[in-house]
This record gives structure tokens, C-alpha cells and sequence, in this order.
């Protein structure tokens, strides 16, 4: 999903379906493109593909109203593709790239073909700079990943000023614009990579192990941000420099088997705004619906402290692929098989799912002054919480000094004693999440 100019968005996936939102379908899997108004609205939907598998990657807006690309991979050799030279070895996979139109009509597409039918080189994401088109891709088997570049027409200008490489046999994550260059992330067995190009031609390597990254987005501070899944089966986070230079590597997740982030951007006061999913419901994760994976967005500050997570979905498999920051919050784009508590409407299976998020509904710019009192206050074994008068408390989530939550209560009683004989000393945060959706917060001592 990315937004476009006249205050829409225009988001890309796959669909098996015909019916519903969908239409055009060419059989099997083809890549669905959708346009919606700035209301959520479905201002045109397009199915691309042939009677094979087709699958999305990623879309780019381009400059200048000239429309829109996107990236994916195809196993077909009609439909869309008749002509195209697609289906040369039958059974591959081939990277395919499509110029369309602002009504979604294929201006050009081309082709990144197998080796002599023995390999697959596979689409990885796309990207839009000035007037040039980045197209990201994991060569042929023991090779790096690679960047081609084209202009507006389709017509290939090389490789130079992309980030490209990482380990032999590496798998590309991302592609990404960077202060002075490209960034591109991934992973090889067990470590990760970032891969830093600037503009002028240097670049850098950094591996990191125990993890894979997945995606990556520029930082106005310099360098990059990039996020993925660490062995520990955590979210994990790796800011790095401008020659991709490890400045600091963070983990966050619970218990359960796959926190994950599958993207990042950095929004208008500079936070670090993840989407992902997990399936914990303890450590830094509080709020997850059922015992399936839940869409999960955390955002951390410029040094990698949480600052606020929350779960959004329903008793079913929901995630988040893609999140972008609005004028008065963020708008979520992912998949969701539910159809109960955050989700409703469900068509059957899975569903492309876009949700629209006030501050409030993230836990920004809604605290409000403290609604209780602590008592006493340095705490010794346990406090005592009284609520003013009025004051609808709905849960407590505890805070160590860094942001991250240590339990998730909920308030049972007015007073409420609160036991915290099991925390270590130190400075914490007694967190009250309201009623009416407002916070109310107040920093304690353990002794």
C-alpha cells in the first residue's frame, strides 16, 4: 500500500477470488490491484495475471501523475502475459515488473527470465526515485540479490547507484531510499544484511546473525531502519548508518512463536512505526484476541525504546503488512481470516484488510492527566490505586523505565491494590487505559 496524490491509497496483494470485491480473475492466483478514495472507498479493483500463479511484491507510486508500478512473479504464459515472451521454461518462476496507468491499464511490463530454465530470479519489492524505477530481485541460485533500474518507458538503465549484493545465495528482503542512496535488506540462513549504497557509487555490507529482515525504510537522521524476525522468534529492529554500519539492534515479542515485522516507516515526530503480527500475549505484547497471530503495530523511539504496541484483529489469523502515518493518526494494510471483534465483513477465507487509526486508537496524543492516585509512592511490596471520582478504569499495563510493558492487569475493583513484589527496583510506569479510550499515567519507585 502506498498513498497517492489525491489523497487516496493504492494497495496491491493476491487474490484467488471472483466474486465479491473482486472481479477478472484469470484462474489460480493473480495479483489484485485496488485504488480506494481517502473514505476507504473502492474507486477501481484490477486482477493481472494468467491461468497460472501470479503473485504481488510490492506497488510504487511514480511522480508527476504518471502512474503506478508493481512487482511480483508469475508462473504464466496467457492472459496478461500472452505475447510476452513469459512461459519460455515452463514451470519457473519469472520476476515481473507492470507500468500502469492512473485507471490501471498496463502501460509496459518486463521480464526477468530464468537461466537456461535451471533457475529462478524472483521478484523482490519496488521502488520509485525521481524519475527512475528500482527494482529489486533475488538473482540465480548462490548469486546476491540485485537491483536493475529503469526509466519511465521500461527501458533498463543498469544496476549503478542501487543497493544490491549481500551474501552469496542471500534472499532479498527489501529496497528502500535513504539519505544520499539506497538501502536494501535481507537475510542468508541465519544472519541478516543490510547493504547501504550512495548515490556517488560507495557502499557497505553489515551482516548481523540470528535474524532475517524483511523490510527496511530511509531515517531522517541518516542511515536506515529495518525490521524482520529474530531466531528467538521475536520482532526485531537494526538501525544502521549510511554505510550500513550497525548502530543499535532491538528485540520485542512474548512467549509465543512468531512476532514478526514485515515493515517500518518513520512518521511526522520521528517514532519508528512497525507492522507485523504475533501470537504472544505476554513481554512487550498485551491485547492479542485469540490464540492465532494478531496484526501487531509497536512503534520505538530513535533509540530503539518502545513506546506504544497494540494487537488489532479477531480469534482468526490476522497481520499487517504495511503501514503509512496520516494527518491525524495511521492507516494499517494487511490480511485478516477473522470476523469478530476489530474485524467485520468478512467475504470468506482470508481478506485484504485496511484499517484507518485515529492517534487514540495507538495510544498517541490520548493521555490525559492522572485520574488516580498511588499509595504509597516509593512502593515496598504492593500499592493501592483510588480513582477519581467519575473515572471509568478499564486495564493497567505496567511500564518498565523504558517503555516496555511488564503485565496487563485488569482493574477489578475501586480501590485496586496493585502487587508488584516480584519486579526488581527501579522506575515504572502505572499505565490506566479508560473507558473511553484515554490514558491516564503516573511514575512510580520500587524499592
Amino acid at each position: 500500500m502506498e498513498a497517492t496524490p489525491d489523497g487516496g491509497y493504492i494497495i496491491v496483494g493476491d487474490t484467488y477470488s471472483n466474486n465479491g470485491d473482486v472481479s477478472g480473475n484469470h484462474g489460480l492466483s493473480d495479483i489484485w490491484v485496488v485504488k480506494i478514495d481517502e473514505a476507504g472507498e473502492i474507486e477501481w479493483q484490477r486482477c493481472y495475471g494468467g491461468s497460472a500463479s501470479d503473485n504481488s511484491k510490492a506497488i510504487a507510486v511514480l511522480n508527476n501523475s504518471a502512474g503506478y508500478v508493481f512487482t511480483g512473479n508469475t508462473e504464466s504464459e496467457d492472459g496478461d502475459l500472452i505475447g510476452t515472451g513469459a512461459g519460455t521454461f515452463p514451470n519457473d518462476i519469472s520476476g515481473w515488473t507492470v507500468r500502469i496507468d492512473l485507471n490501471g491499464n498496463i502501460i509496459w511490463q518486463n521480464f526477468l527470465h530464468p537461466s537456461g530454465g535451471l533457475f529462478e530470479e524472483t521478484s523482490v519489492d519496488v521502488i520509485c526515485i525521481a524519475d527512475t524505477i528500482y527494482h529489486h530481485f533475488d538473482a540465480v541460485a548462490g548469486s546476491p540479490p540485485e537491483t536493475y533500474t529503469y526509466d519511465y518507458n521500461g527501458i533498463t538503465i543498469g544496476t549503478s547507484g542501487a543497493a544490491s549484493g549481500g551474501p552469496s545465495g542471500a534472499v532479498g528482503g527489501a529496497i528502500c531510499e535513504c539519505p544520499g542512496g539506497t538501502t536494501s535488506v535481507g537475510y542468508a540462513g541465519q544472519e541478516s544484511f543490510v547493504t547501504a549504497t550512495l548515490f556517488g557509487g560507495a557502499s557497505g555490507v553489515n551482516l548481523s546473525p540470528n535474524g532475517r529482515l524483511l523490510g527496511c525504510a530511509g531515517s531522517v537522521n541518516g542511515g536506515s531502519i529495518a525490521v524482520g524476525w529474530s531466531l528467538r522468534s521475536d520482532l526485531l529492529i537494526i538501525k544502521s548508518g549510511s554505510t550500513a554500519n550497525q548502530q543499535w539492534r532491538q528485540e520485542f515479542g512474548g512467549s509465543g512463536w512468531y512476532d514478526q515485522g514485515n515493515s517500518v516507516i518513520q512518521d511526522a515526530v520521528g517514532r519508528y512505526v512497525v507492522a507485523g503480527k504475533t501470537n504472544s500475549t505476554d513481554g512487550d505484547v498485551a491485547g492479542l484476541h485469540g490464540t492465532l497471530s494478531d496484526a501487531w503495530l509497536i512503534a520505538v523511539d530513535g533509540l530503539g525504546q518502545l513506546i506504544w504496541q497494540r494487537c488489532f484483529g479477531g480469534l482468526d489469523d490476522d497481520e499487517a503488512a504495511r503501514v503509512l502515518s496520516t494527518s491525524d493518526g495511521y492507516i494499517m494494510a494487511g490480511s485478516t481470516v477473522s470476523n469478530d471483534f476489530d474485524v467485520s465483513g468478512n467475504h470468506g477465507g482470508s481478506d485484504v484488510w485496511i484499517v484507518r487509526l485515529q492517534a487514540g486508537d495507538v495510544g498517541v496524543g490520548e493521555v490525559v492527566e492522572p485520574a488516580f492516585s498511588v499509595s504509597p509512592n516509593p512502593i515496598h511490596s504492593a500499592c493501592i490505586l483510588k480513582f477519581d471520582a467519575g473515572t471509568k478504569p478499564r486495564s493497567i499495563t505496567l511500564r518498565d523505565a523504558a517503555g516496555r510493558a511488564v503485565s496487563s492487569i485488569t482493574v477489578t475493583s475501586d480501590p485496586f491494590a496493585l502487587d508488584m513484589s516480584n519486579y526488581d527496583a527501579g522506575l515504572y510506569m502505572i499505565q490506566v487505559d479508560l473507558m473511553d479510550g484515554t490514558k491516564a499515567i503516573q511514575r512510580v519507585v520500587k524499592n
